[in-house]
């Protein structure tokens, strides 16, 4: 009898020190339980998990640099042009970047990475270089938007001729 209360009990300590979950100062913690998203995101700090039924994701809300891949982009007198970029961005909603979209960061990739093509197509190749600043900026202005709507803070388009 002492054995089985033994074993109940480590069982019941061994799930809850499973359950237990923390989060850093700089992230939030977005829980689906049962396929449902929570309202509200956990943390930061302890908090517990149901085990089973709860799925946890991390989302950081400090600022994050991701690098635009090089491509060629057509100004606006049809000359082709090689630039690269990053954007500087971060998340202030954590339940709005993972409910209203599958992989926030990768889709500002793809934002950024069109709004720098519509916005190179407005610029001759000879003021290229000398405005890639502005051109940034302008990326920048219209990817507040849709990023907006993903509970995501765009705050820098940085756009690098690689000529």
């Amino acid at each position: 009898m002492n054995v089985g209360i033994a074993v109940v009990l480590l069982i019941a300590a061994a799930y809850l020190l499973t359950s237990i979950r923390i989060i850093s100062p700089h992230q939030r913690a977005v829980i689906f339980r049962l396929g449902r998203l929570l309202p509200q995101p956990k943390g930061p700090g302890i908090f517990m998990v149901t085990v089973p039924l709860d799925r946890v994701i991390r989302v950081s809300l400090a600022e994050q640099r991701v690098e635009l891949p090089a491509e060629d982009v057509t100004t606006q007198d049809e000359m082709t042009r090689r630039v690269a970029g990053e954007v500087v961005f971060r998340v202030l909603d954590p339940v709005r970047a993972i409910g209203a979209s599958v992989d926030y960061r990768n889709q500002i990739m793809q934002l950024a990475s069109q709004s720098i093509q519509t916005k190179c197509r407005e610029v001759n190749a000879d003021e290229f270089s000398e405005r890639a600043e502005a051109i940034g900026a302008s990326a920048k202005r219209a990817m507040e938007s849709a990023a907006a709507g993903w509970g995501v803070q765009v705050i820098q388009v940085i756009v690098e001729p690689t000529e």
